[in-house]
């Protein structure tokens, strides 16, 4: 399991009886099931699991899980958000890459072409507009590394009062307002929602319409944050200059698609979370809650 470490999967097995499968074919006497982003825990899953009690998400985001269906059956479910500098720190490398236009340069460079200095173009963060579409923990941390390149931060959010994101915006130096002025004053958007029946979308045609034709898109929280077919759009019509995606809307990809092939895309196989750092934290994090539940108990319905 990438997203455990080998070291946690050990430690879990010298005191509980740990099953790993690829997937869930026979029902299935499990109390406790560790999940990973690509199991779909819908009605079909649960039905094989009559005594299923709990559920652990490595990691943070849980739209592949049917919420209402687990409390059907009154599943508990945990999670382990660790995920929120290394994240962050991706979609800084993404813009970094973009506006320098680094993927164009090593490629001139390697083909022997010295003049793409003279060619290609890049462009100072220092003093650019970063637009935050979601300010919670991930959104937070990216601003607060902007701040310090220089950045100015723009912060489109459903709860713009509350007070820790007000606290970290101002801490960042950043406004917030409303996502159409977000999209219009800024040079890049980096997304950081999750995927809802409210958010799916939430970046279609009209909004790129109203992107300055220089502007990025990021995309490191969920591909269908942004309809696909506008998404294609917006890159041939250059109603963007380019984008940076860490999420895709078929994962794994199994061949490479017009998106990704495009020059001015810069995509990466959904690593932000796969780091050293995290795989480790997510490991012990999981023991944390199995340990804390052994020690609860019954009393954990109470």
């Amino acid at each position: 399991m990438s997203e455990i470490s080998d070291d946690a999967i050990q430690k879990l097995k010298k005191e509980h009886n740990v099953h790993y499968k690829e997937s869930l074919v026979e029902e299935d006497e499990a109390e406790l099931l560790i999940i990973r982003s690509n199991v779909y825990v819908d009605l079909a899953l649960l039905s094989k699991l009559p005594f299923l009690k709990f559920i652990i998400k490595a990691g943070s985001g849980i739209d592949n899980i049917d919420l209402d269906r687990m409390k059907e059956r009154d599943v508990r479910l945990f999670t382990t958000p660790v995920n929120a500098h290394s994240v962050a720190e991706l979609a800084l490398l993404m813009i970094l890459a973009l506006r320098k236009r680094l993927g164009r340069l090593n490629a001139a460079l390697k083909e022997g072409n010295w003049n793409a200095k003279y060619e290609v173009k890049g462009h100072n963060l220092y003093k650019s507009s970063l637009g935050i579409i979601g300010y919670g923990n991930i959104g937070r941390k990216l601003s607060l590394i902007a701040n310090v390149i220089g950045m100015k931060i723009l912060i489109y959010d459903h709860h713009p009062f509350d007070s820790i994101k007000q606290e970290h915006a101002s801490r960042a130096k950043g406004t917030f307002v409303s996502l159409e002025e977000l999209l219009m004053n800024s040079d890049t958007v980096s997304l950081h929602v999750p995927l809802t029946d409210g958010t799916r979308y939430m970046i279609d045609c009209p909004q790129f319409n109203l992107c300055r034709p220089n502007c990025i898109l990021i995309n490191t929280a969920r591909a269908d944050l942004v309809n696909p077919t506008a998404l294609q759009e917006a890159l041939l019509e250059k109603k963007i200059a380019g984008l940076g995606i860490d999420v895709h809307y078929h994962e794994p990809i199994h061949r490479i698609d017009a998106l990704i092939n495009m020059d001015n895309v810069l995509a990466t196989p959904h690593v932000g979370s796969q780091t050293v750092e995290n795989i480790e934290l997510i490991g012990e994090r999981i023991i944390d809650i199995i340990t804390m539940l052994n020690n609860k108990g019954d009393e954990y319905y109470e």
